[in-house]
This record gives structure tokens, sequence and C-alpha cells, in this order.
């Protein structure tokens, strides 16, 4: 779970992005103890009215995660004097006990397990999905142009991220492995 940064001063900006396992993808079964999900980050708008929760609108909803290492660690920070969205995806256990045998991808670039990813907190005008993922020059997303497509990843190659830190003094953003 992540809150806007101005939840507090912006009536219009009463956002919450949360993201959560949505379905069990049985397509994807390495074996009976290697069991993968679809994970969703979702934008919500809280209702100061009703006390809840309303209007979701799906920022990703590929996300991988499975029963070991899914990880889904979320914080808000600044890069270029933009706030943005990071969502830490693990690396659901490859090649460790019950997945063992399952191939490594978190140094891959077109795979989103293992990986640092990076959201704009509202939609840029790009179509779909993609209006969520940093296209804009300086500020694109690092590996947009090496494949070609619009892609979330920040930081490849992470094995379970537990949590993020953000230091403004230093402007330097942390994740603990």
């Amino acid at each position: 779970l992540a809150i806007h940064p101005e939840f507090i001063t912006n009536p219009l900006k009463k956002f919450v992005y949360i993201s959560y396992i949505y379905s069990y993808d049985s397509a994807s079964v390495f074996n009976a103890q290697c069991k993968f999900f679809k994970n969703r980050l979702v934008r919500f708008t809280y209702n100061t009215g009703t006390n809840r929760l309303e209007s979701p609108v799906s920022l990703c909803d590929t996300l991988p995660g499975g029963n070991d290492h899914n990880s889904q660690r979320m914080i808000i920070a600044p890069v270029g004097g933009t706030d943005y969205l990071f969502y830490a995806s693990g690396d659901m256990g490859a090649g460790q006990l019950n997945c063992a045998a399952r191939a490594m991808k978190a140094q891959q670039l077109n795979s989103y397990e293992g990986k640092i990813l990076r959201f704009n907190l509202e939609p840029d005008g790009d179509a779909g999905l993609n209006a969520w993922i940093p296209s804009a020059g300086a500020n694109a997303n690092p590996f947009n142009a090496t494949l070609g497509v619009q892609s979330a990843v920040w930081v490849n190659g992470i094995r379970n991220n537990q949590g993020f830190a953000y230091d403004p003094v230093l402007d330097k953003l942390y994740g603990s492995s």
C-alpha cells in the first residue's frame, strides 16, 4: 500500500495504491509446491463522505507472483522532481527449494520477475496501461529504448525486495533484500 503524497493537502488527489494477488495462474504451475499467481497494482480513490476506497483503476494487472518471493513492496519517491510509484516484484523463488528447477528471470528485461518497477502516479496520456509507465524524454523508464516497448522495469536483478526507504537529503532510494 502507498498513499499519494498530496493525499492530505489536495482534495483531488485522494489516491491509495494497493497491490494484491487476484488470480491463481494454473497455466504456469511448475510443480505442486511451486505455485504462481497474478498480482494487480490498483489505484483507488478515497471517498471522504463514505470513508471507503472506490473507483479502482488498474495500473498493471500482469505482475507475476508466487508462493515464494512475491515481494509487492511499494514506495512513492521523486525522480527529477516528479513523484513516482516504485513497486518491487520478487523472483518467485526461482532456483531454490520447491522452485529449484525453475528458470531465473531476474536478469531478463522482458519479465517483471525480480525487478523494481516504476509507474506514474497519474496517467500520462498514453493508451491503456501504458499511461502508467513513464515514457516521456529524460523521465522515461530506462529500458523502454532497449526493449522497443514501454516497460515498467526500473532496476533488474532483484531477488526479493523486503522494503524501501527514501532519503530526501541524499536523494536516494534504498531497497532491502
